[in-house]
């Protein structure tokens, strides 16, 4: 079970959703390089309570520990004018494309469409995410040891949260871009992918119940 969750909020209090993370002190240091990307940046502990929270990139609640981590983490820099690679709104399109692609290859959902787009908006965006792809690769290979539904869809949901991991840190900055661009894509599936998780493991147990 994840330990916290960051949310990103704008004035009006609108937000990208709960990104769960599987550890507290993680989850302060992952929010601490995007405190910058909305007004309100909450860290929320496992009673739903704000642990941590930047305020316009300011610590604000959580005490010394937090300004301790805000100080030892460099903020992310959205505006890059002296790289001609970056762009916000690409590395959304892109970010987008390689977590849905890398979910479907945990989930056994892997096609071919989905790898030519995303081949085709890496050589576009000058950026690299193929170590994504080879990670999901990896917890496929071990979620088709599980027999148990459950347990094959608990192990997929311990890699979307594990800090330790890219698709995380891919999930987190595609969030942060987001607000921060106010770029929002119609049909997010990023957005809902642990509810869909839910929904393929239930589908598949009926199946496999027939």
């Amino acid at each position: 079970m994840a330990e916290a969750s960051i949310v990103f909020r704008d004035k009006n209090m609108s937000s990208t959703g709960k990104i769960y993370v599987d550890h507290m002190d993680s989850a302060s240091r992952l929010a601490a390089i995007y405190r910058n990307a909305s007004f309100y940046v909450d860290v929320i502990n496992r009673r739903d309570e704000v642990a941590y929270r930047w305020e316009a990139g300011v610590a604000v609640c959580g005490g010394e520990s937090l300004v301790k981590i805000t100080r030892g983490s460099d903020a992310f820099d959205f505006v890059r004018p002296h790289d001609p690679f970056w762009s916000p709104e690409n590395q959304i399109l892109l970010l987008h494309e390689a977590l849905r692609y890398a979910f479907d290859i945990a989930t056994g959902q892997e096609n071919q469409n989905a790898f030519e787009s995303l081949l085709l908006r890496t050589e576009s965006s000058g950026d690299e995410v193929w170590n994504l792809v080879r990670e999901a690769r990896i917890v496929r290979e071990k979620a088709c040891l599980f027999t148990d539904r459950a347990k094959w869809a608990q192990h997929i949901l311990n890699w979307m949260q594990d800090s330790q991991g890219l698709f995380l840190d891919y999930r987190i900055e595609y969030a942060a871009l987001s607000i921060n661009s106010n770029l929002f894509i119609p049909s997010n599936r990023v957005a809902s992918l642990e509810v869909e998780l839910v929904y393929l493991e239930l589908e598949i147990s009926q199946r496999d119940a027939c």
